[in-house]
């Protein structure tokens, strides 16, 4: 149970950075003009 604990905790934590990862790729798409 002690490895599935970690396992989720290590899981959220991803979770949490590629959120954050998608906010700031959207925030620079939004700052800079449409290439296409």
């Amino acid at each position: 149970m002690m490895n599935l604990l970690h396992f989720m905790q290590c899981a959220t934590t991803l979770i949490e950075a590629v959120s954050t990862l998608i906010q700031v790729i959207q925030t620079l798409f939004h700052m800079m003009p449409p290439i296409l």
